[in-house]
């Protein structure tokens, strides 16, 4: 999925909110192609306020949940490797009659025998994928405000990775950065300020740095 495609399933935002976040972003002085990267976290960011906010999972949580989708993802590719060849076969033909839903395309290339065969492939992978995911995520700890912290670190770090080339852009408390976090929670309906999840940010990097992990 390219970046377009996922914009073309988030929600917009509100007009006039739209504009002040261009506004503010400009006279900041930010490069086009920033305050695109502004806009699409802030739009993220109205997402998870609509839709995720009320499903928020404590840290403890989201490493069982990712667990379990590794330990099914194992589970599942070994069970595609015992399937014979001509059962997969068969099951690609019959995936071909049938098509995929929600209008998902094929893989432009799939190994012989077919799909059954790519999904085998792909689901090692895939477990491999949320292992390394288990193993960068922040330890579990108590306390509601720390969760919902842990939950707008990738909000953050879109909007960091958007900006941090741009002239005069720093981590530091009350800086250009933090300004431009306030403009897309406002933009977004966040009902507080950037400062405690910009902060959060730089704590996590910082650690992060500390161990030689990257930010998950």
């Amino acid at each position: 999925m390219t970046v377009e495609d996922l914009f073309d399933r988030v929600e917009p935002l509100d007009p006039d909110r739209r504009d002040a976040l261009h506004a503010a972003c400009q006279s900041m002085g930010l490069s086009d192609g920033a305050v695109q990267g502004v806009e699409h976290a802030a739009r993220l960011l109205r997402e998870f306020e609509l839709y995720g906010k009320a499903r928020i999972q404590t840290p403890a949580q989201r490493l069982k949940k990712l667990r379990l989708v590794a330990d099914l993802s194992r589970r599942l590719s070994s069970a595609l490797s015992e399937v014979r060849t001509l059962d997969k076969v068969c099951i690609h033909a019959r995936l071909e009659e049938v098509g995929l839903p929600d209008g998902l395309p094929f893989p432009q290339s799939v190994p012989i025998p077919g799909l059954a065969q790519y999904f085998e492939v792909a689901l090692r992978s895939l477990e491999e994928a949320v292992l390394a995911l288990c193993d960068q995520a922040p330890a579990p700890s108590k306390g509601g405000r720390k969760t919902l912290m842990t939950s707008y670190l990738m909000f953050i770090e879109w909007l960091w990775e958007s900006v941090k080339d741009e002239e005069r852009v720093t981590l530091g408390r009350d800086g250009k950065f933090e300004r431009i976090a306030d403009a897309a929670f406002t933009a977004a309906g966040v009902p507080a300020a950037a400062a405690g999840a910009v902060r959060f940010f730089v704590e996590v990097r910082q650690s992060a740095d500390s161990t030689g992990h990257e930010l998950d």
